[in-house]
């Protein structure tokens, strides 16, 4: 009995966590490199912009990228972590167990992304109630930024977070594992440029006088029937 706590107790202790830390630097890093790019923009390249965003924000798997990718990636760690026993020839048996757990993690923080949109919306009163187009609650740029770093974390961790996987191969040619780590890496930094050109479309958009129906696939716009008064806007989470 004693023998058996003892060797539990050893499972236990020994269960590494690496692949949790490479998912939160990973997706720290993303985070704050679309951060910074956003704040250079702000003070380096025309100030503010003036154009108003639609009030909150909608988050579907269907319609954001990043947030779908991640999906896909805590679904197939789930069924890593059910077969974790057949593939300890491949990798620890406790690997999968931590990726799981990580992926999803950063699942739910994707389905935040939409909370942190409208935390920071301020309310404005309509002008005209015959104006269609106006809102009580308001998008700021500012919240666009929190979203789509939120977004990122989330995405690019997960991506960060199978890198950790990775290095935990066993008897993996070194370049089978450098091939693998350049894909992961590629396909998280097409995440992030994915993020700076959406935030620079809308940009270009604001400083020539656009509106946000022209922002198409990035702002959701339904309405219902012929009421003008019923016309939404949607910001669209990355």
């Amino acid at each position: 009995m004693y023998t058996h706590l003892a060797a539990a107790g050893s499972d236990t202790a020994s269960l590494d966590w690496h692949i949790f830390l490479w998912g939160l630097l990973g997706g720290a890093a993303a985070a704050g490199a679309a951060g910074a790019w956003f704040a250079w923009t702000r003070t380096n390249r025309g100030g503010r912009v003036e154009m108003a965003l639609p009030a909150a924000g909608q988050w579907k798997l269907s319609d954001s990228w990043a947030s779908n990718l991640t999906a896909i990636i805590t679904a197939l760690a789930a069924v890593a972590a059910i077969f974790s026993s057949d593939l300890t020839d491949v990798f620890d048996h406790r690997a999968p167990l931590v990726y799981s757990l990580t992926t999803a993690m950063m699942l739910v923080f994707a389905a935040l992304a939409p909370v942190g949109y409208a935390v920071l919306q301020p309310y404005k009163p309509r002008k005209n109630q015959k104006d269609g187009d106006g809102e009580e609650f308001t998008g700021t740029w500012r919240a666009w930024c929190l979203a789509a770093g939120i977004t990122l974390f989330a995405a690019d961790g997960s991506l960060a977070s199978a890198i950790g996987v990775v290095q935990d191969l066993h008897n993996a040619p070194s370049w089978a594992v450098v091939l693998a780590d350049v894909v992961i890496g590629v396909i998280a930094v097409f995440l992030l440029l994915y993020a700076i050109h959406t935030y620079e479309l809308m940009r270009n958009v604001s400083r020539n006088g656009g509106s946000v129906k022209k922002l198409t696939g990035i702002v959701a716009i339904s309405c219902c029937g012929s009421d003008a008064n019923l016309t939404r806007t949607r910001m669209t989470m990355l």
